[in-house]
């Protein structure tokens, strides 16, 4: 896309990507502003707005602009052609000139490898190691912080109360940290967080306590760096249809019964799922599946018409029955899940069986 059609378009994605990267406040269109945290005192009124969906306003740090000028600002962009290229990262769009070849899985770095395995692995490092403590920066790398948090995994049962299998955890190197804060709040208070990778530079921390105080559950999933869809190498690499779900969690889900699944992380990220298909066909038929509510199933509608206009074969099914998710749906019903999925694998063939006879 050249440029200033992207520039035009992006514009409007400021909402989607102020609500990635903090929270709403008391009042219409206001929010906790992500740059000097004002809204987050006992009152909770906030100073940052949005105006005309495309322009915003802190009346607390007195900074304002477009998406590009809150990019440069919570990022640490100067550059404007480096924002715009920033803006295009995060909304799946590819802007002339602009083409990504970064690899979306990691793998042991060798400084990491070539550590003490005492200063690897020590719980005092996962906890103040830069990862943890300093704020992200564009191509931030966090594989050494997955490693060393998958190697505590064990310290909590979360997971498997989720439902996952060790096999599943050791496949995506889901990882524990004790004492977690954002990389952008290093003074808030820390909890205790899984931890999911999505790309080298990105993952989730969901706040694993069973109680969680009212105050923190704006905050009990938090995501760090660029915002990617979630296993998105099986679009090209799986042998059996695709289902397209909202969480990472539901991904894991579909994937612990013997599925496939990619997590668009929220139904604002459909749009990213649709411009990298435009360049990447997927290797077999997607399930469309995100959540049973009405967010859900509005963005499946949103989904499929743009499907239906790449002429990608695809499928709306719904293999959680009764339950809101996957993840639900496998804590409660596994076996049904199991079945939906398994079911799901022959659905391309039923459907043109059906076809032929009708």
């Amino acid at each position: 896309m050249d440029r200033e059609t992207a520039r035009e378009q992006l514009k409007g994605d400021l909402r989607s990507y102020v609500e990635q990267i903090t929270r709403k406040s008391k009042g219409a269109n206001m929010y906790v502003c992500p740059l000097c945290g004002s809204g987050e005192g006992h009152n909770g009124t906030g100073a940052f707005s949005i105006k005309d969906g495309t322009s915003w306003k802190c009346f607390s740090c007195n900074k304002g602009g477009d998406i590009f000028d809150l990019i440069g600002e919570y990022e640490g962009i100067a550059d404007h052609t480096e924002q715009l290229k920033r803006a295009g990262e995060l909304f799946g769009i590819t802007i002339d000139s602009y083409r990504s070849s970064a690899r979306e899985d990691f793998s042991p770095a060798p400084a990491y490898q070539k550590q003490d395995k005492t200063e690897q692995y020590t719980h005092n490092n996962i906890r103040t190691n830069t990862y943890t403590q300093q704020p992200q920066t564009a191509g931030a790398d966090y594989t050494d912080f997955f490693l060393q948090a998958h190697s505590h995994i064990e310290e909590t049962d979360y997971p498997q109360r989720r439902g996952l299998s060790k096999a599943v955890i050791d496949r995506f190197k889901l990882g524990y940290v004790a004492e977690w804060r954002h990389p952008k709040a290093p003074n808030a208070p820390a909890s205790p967080r899984l931890i999911i990778p999505t790309a080298k530079g990105s993952y989730l921390a969901r706040d694993t306590r069973a109680e969680i105080p009212e105050e923190q559950k704006a905050y009990s999933k938090s995501k760090v760096g660029t915002i990617q869809l979630f296993n998105r190498k099986a679009l090209q690499e799986a042998k059996k249809p695709v289902f397209i779900v909202e969480g990472e969690l539901d991904a894991l889900s579909i994937i612990e019964v013997g599925g496939e699944a990619v997590a668009l992380g929220s139904t604002t990220k459909a749009k990213a799922l649709v411009e990298l298909l435009k360049t990447q066909k997927p290797s077999q038929p997607l399930i469309i599946a995100l959540d049973n509510d009405t967010a859900g199933q509005k963005a499946s509608e949103e989904l499929i018409e743009s499907l239906k206009g790449l002429s990608i074969p695809y499928y709306r099914l719904n293999p959680c029955g009764e339950y809101k998710d996957a993840n639900e749906a496998l804590q409660k019903n596994r076996e049904a899940l199991s079945q939906a999925v398994a079911d799901a694998e022959h659905i391309q063939e039923e459907a043109e069986q059906a076809q032929r006879e009708a």
